[in-house]
């Protein structure tokens, strides 16, 4: 064997070539060359002299073209080995987003492999969202791929390149835990710490360590480390440690080193002569007999290395029929400035197998991202907020049917029979609905699927509005019938029962229905979104975007305003009839002061309401906050102004004067009074009658007096020219408005008046229960 050093110079090796062909004594086979642009031009012309080439560190993927290289081999995989083991790696991680950038070199080793990287991330459909080459410094290179915002890069480069690429990344900042770089794993050891002046490279040690630290690299398996096969005797009857514990006593360097690659191509060599002496002497031929222009021993030496297959220290050694070598590809990371194998990519089967003993250590809380996700993160309410009101709406829920329940047990006694009890029991129904809206406007993504918002927010509003109008309506119709009553002009006598009540408030209610109806129909509320770009955080390569969920119809302001303004009139209505029916002394049939206290209440809370919420929409826990301490305080304040007066009455002494005498009748007739109520109403009713009459007179006898000063001057003297309006003969104190007319007439009259076929015209008894 013949030794000689190319110096990694094609021209030095072309040399060298030259010489071995030209000098005796001939050669049969080359081993060699290490460099693949010293290999490229020597295996180009040595297969002009039928000399099969072996080399142990040539992995241009150039070399792999059979054309121009048909006598080429090599115990070392090629640069393209490693675009599987990369794309492997890219599918355990899920990695969709990358780019690549490498050195324009004239042999286009790293041009070629880049190439057909391309093609086979197409085909797994992962995007390359920059493909950069350079010569020189990667400057511009890597302004590109961080604008593109690529997180993932591959990179192909000899080692001098490498030092500029990664000071150039510390500049740009493209390293640490949201960068993954993934580069070729041949380079020396320590070798972003060498030659850093005299390449002109613009970073410190401490800079380029940080920038290198945790890259992940792929290269050549030097020594067989399989778990199985390592343990086995190789060709030369040493297993793998045993040689690495010689090459080590030897060379005093460690056997992961591309000599464990050049041990098997001389082993190949061996064992391709070995098979090739028999065919040829079967052929009557022998190997000392070779000419650079024996074609046929040639092919039958070429023949004899397509065939091999042997365990050599770097693995099982075989070759295509391109000459390439199926070997293993390892996966390094640098772990505190110390190379460490990660894991091993098989490719017989595709497959990664990471190290356990030696796991890969991510700078962050996991395996980077592959860009910049935007995730939107909803802001719900607070569950201890929630709680909260849910439990006080939960509580006003058993007030209210606590009121119930008294409104039912005590519904013989006065107080609550001249109240109307049913329709007390209507407007404890709509508190009821109204504390159950709390507990839905607390219901948001964090407690109910994003889906089902829309249908909470139609059922808010239908359950709310609804509650609403039958409170309310409830208590202004109670109103209502004092003041048809004791307002009314017409001589005719009224009698207002609660079934024509129920009838007003049904109406009120089908309008409601007509208008959530129509809004429901046209244009049904869903779920909309908020999102808070400004208070965007970023975590982990994720950009985490506030996003608050809300109800939405395309025209919502419009319904809203029709539903206020039906909701408006109600209470205006309300309003009126309170202030009209102020002055009917009967405390167990007017509510008015009572249900203008609950009115002023409402307005002036849903006018806060509104206007806070509409400031601090933005902020959930405090929207719910002030709309459930409203809507609760509300609520329980027109349940107490309807129940509480009524439930101290229960407590007094008289027990709410429960009816005696007329228990019976009224028992048969809920519609009718007491005898001592209807007494009450006809005394009130009188006395109002009396002074409607003295008041008339009192007008009248001022318009004579106008008249006479008008027909009769001249017969006034100077004294009584000054006249003085005379007093009225009689005074009374301005009284506060009390209606009364005799428009009333009793239950029983009435079941008389059926019986004997009679109409009456007066009565001074009349019956009505509000």
């Amino acid at each position: 064997m013949a030794l000689n050093d190319t110096k990694c110079d094609p021209g030095v090796g072309m040399h060298i070539l030259y010489d071995h062909i030209y000098k005796e004594p001939k050669k049969i086979m080359l081993l060699g060359a290490a460099f693949s642009p010293v290999s490229q031009p020597i295996a180009d012309t040595a297969k002009y002299w039928n000399l099969v080439q072996v080399s142990y560190a040539s992995t241009s993927p150039a070399l792999s073209n059979r054309e121009r290289y048909p006598r080429f081999f090599r115990t070392i995989s090629s640069d393209l080995a490693f675009n599987p083991a990369r794309a492997a790696l890219l599918s355990k991680y899920g990695w969709k987003r990358v780019a690549t950038l490498h050195q324009n070199e004239p042999s286009g080793i790293f041009s070629q492999a880049t190439k057909e990287l391309h093609k086979l991330l197409a085909q797994m459909k992962v995007e390359v969202v920059a493909g950069e080459s350079f010569t020189g410094k990667p400057t511009r290179q890597l302004a590109n791929i961080k604008e593109k915002e690529a997180r993932i890069i591959i990179g192909s480069f000899y080692e001098p390149s490498a030092r500029q690429v990664f000071c150039e990344a510390y500049k740009k900042q493209m390293f640490g835990k949201r960068f993954v770089w993934i580069i070729i794993g041949w380079y020396e050891d320590k070798w972003w710490e060498k030659r850093l002046d005299k390449e002109n490279v613009d970073c410190s040690l401490s800079e380029m360590s940080q920038a290198v630290e945790g890259y992940l690299a792929t290269d050549h398996m030097k020594l067989n480390e399989d778990d199985i096969t390592s343990q086995n005797k190789t060709i030369s009857g040493w297993t793998a440690e045993q040689y690495a514990n010689e090459f080590k006593r030897l060379a005093n360097i460690s056997a992961v080193h591309e000599s464990s690659f050049a041990y098997d191509a001389t082993w190949a060599i061996a064992w391709a002569f070995n098979k090739s002496i028999k065919r040829l002497a079967d052929r009557g031929k022998f190997l000392e007999n070779f000419t650079y222009t024996d074609t046929e021993m040639a092919d039958v030496v070429q023949e004899a290395l397509n065939s091999t297959s042997f365990l050599g220290v770097t693995g099982l050694v075989s070759f295509t029929k391109n000459g390439e070598r199926i070997g293993y590809i390892q996966i390094e990371q640098l772990q505190d400035g110390e190379s460490k194998r990660v894991a091993v990519y098989d490719p017989t089967t595709n497959s990664v197998t990471m190290n356990k003993r030696e796991p890969i250590r991510w700078q962050g809380s996991g395996p980077p991202r592959d860009r910049t996700i935007r995730v939107d993160e909803l802001k719900s309410i607070s569950r201890a907020l929630y709680g909260f009101m849910s439990t006080l709406a939960v509580l006003g829920i058993f007030l209210g049917l606590v009121f119930l329940l008294i409104n039912f047990w005590y519904r013989e006694r006065r107080i609550i029979k001249m109240s109307s009890p049913r329709l007390n029991n209507v407007i404890v129904v709509g508190c009821i609905m109204t504390y159950f809206s709390v507990i839905l406007f607390g219901l948001d993504g964090g407690l109910i699927p994003t889906e089902e918002y829309g249908k909470v927010c139609i059922a808010r509003a239908w359950i709310m509005s609804i509650g609403f109008t039958l409170a309310f309506g409830a208590m202004f119709a109670k109103t209502w019938r004092v003041h048809a009553i004791f307002k009314s002009l017409t001589p005719k006598k009224k009698v207002i029962r609660d079934e024509h009540l129920f009838l007003i408030i049904g109406a009120i209610v089908l309008l409601d229905i007509l208008l959530l109806s129509l809004w429901s129909g046209i244009e049904p509320m869903h779920t909309g979104y908020q999102r808070f770009i400004d208070e965007m955080q970023l975590k982990d390569d994720k950009e985490i975007i506030p996003r608050l969920e809300h109800c939405e119809s395309k025209n919502l302001s419009y319904w809203l305003g029709a539903v206020y303004a039906f909701k408006g009139l109600l209470l205006v209505f309300g309003v009126f009839l309170a202030w009209e029916t102020r002055a009917v002394t009967i405390p167990a049939l007017n509510d008015s002061r009572y249900i203008g206290m609950s009115v002023y209440n409402v307005v002036i809370l849903s006018i806060l309401g509104v206007a806070i919420t509409s400031v601090i929409r933005d902020h959930q826990d405090a929207t719910f906050a002030i709309t459930a301490v409203f809507i609760i305080f509300c609520t329980t304040l027109t349940l107490c102004f309807v129940f509480v007066p009524k439930v101290l009455q229960l407590c007094s002494p008289d027990g709410g004067n429960e009816a005696s005498n007329t228990h019976k009748s009224t028992a048969n007739n809920p519609d009718s009074l007491s005898t001592l109520d209807k007494n009450a109403v006809n005394i009130s009713m009188e006395n109002s009658k009396l002074k409607k009459q003295l008041s008339e007179r009192e007008q009248h006898l001022m318009e004579l007096k106008r008249l006479l000063e008008k027909v009769a001057p001249d017969l006034i003297d100077d004294k009584e020219k000054k006249f003085k309006k005379r007093q009225s003969l009689v005074t009374f104190k301005k009284p506060e408005p009390s209606y009364t007319n005799d428009n009333y007439e009793s239950d029983e009259r009435i079941s008389s008046d059926k019986g004997s076929g009679k109409k009456k015209t007066n009565s001074s008894d009349s019956g009505v229960k509000i």
